[in-house]
């Protein structure tokens, strides 16, 4: 517990309290606590698990990247269902033309029937209100309406498209630049650099002073690539 006392300061655990960035604390072993383990945003039981939680498996960044994209093909697929479903209701809504030219050619005909029992005058103008309504029946045709839905349905199809691989490459990047930094940081870069890291074999707990072995204690020096099991013979 002297070793960890320095994470019990009042000073140490308010500076993570108010630290932006997240933190992880993984000082000493698994059954060592102190402050800083309880104002820290995560707690792991040893360093080396501390620098696990924050190197994530990029396997698993990959697969929650499909899911998301896998998701946004799945909403996208539906949401074109649905706007196909609500065109075929306005279709289905819609009188066919013929048969509204059939009800227009029987009211014409009715019509000829009075006018040729009124004035020329009345005439004329009953025959004037007809090509009227031809007129606007024509430029009110369904086909127009159609186009123009059509139109916006595959407008919005391209924007969601853009917008789902826009989306993904930002991700993309994002994945490598996390990657670039946590190689950085990453333990494993330091000893790639002819560094070696030697714990206590049976704790685990890294050998930071000479003053916490004793001639006997076997420890593992872990290097770049493999490691060395030795036993204290002597401690200067």
């Amino acid at each position: 517990m002297e070793d960890l006392w320095s994470f019990n300061d009042e000073t140490v655990a308010r500076a993570i309290y108010r630290c932006r960035k997240p933190i992880v604390s993984g000082v000493g072993h698994e059954t060592d606590f102190t402050i800083a383990d309880f104002v820290a945003d995560v707690r792991a039981p040893t360093p080396s698990a501390a620098a696990e939680l924050v190197s994530p498996n990029q396997d698993d960044v990959r697969r929650a990247l499909t899911a998301l994209n896998q998701r946004a093909v799945y909403t996208l697929q539906r949401h074109l269902h649905h706007k196909q479903q609500q065109l075929r209701v306005l279709h289905a809504r819609l009188k066919h033309p013929r048969d509204r030219l059939e009800e227009l050619q029987q009211t014409a005909d009715r019509l000829e029937l009075r006018l040729n029992h009124a004035l020329q005058t009345l005439l004329h103008q009953r025959q004037f209100h007809l090509h009227t309504l031809r007129s606007r029946l024509l430029r009110q045709h369904p086909q127009h309406r159609l186009s123009a839905s059509r139109l916006k349905t595959e407008t919005l199809q391209q924007r969601l498209i853009s917008i789902t691989r826009r989306h993904l490459d930002q991700r993309q990047a994002k994945l490598q630049s996390l990657a670039q930094q946590a190689h950085l940081v990453s333990p494993l870069a330091t000893l790639d650099r002819g560094y070696s890291l030697t714990t206590r074999a049976d704790t685990g707990v890294i050998i930071r002073t000479n003053q916490s072995l004793s001639v006997g204690d076997t420890i593992v020096t872990r290097l770049s690539e493999g490691e060395i099991i030795s036993t204290v013979s002597a401690v200067p």
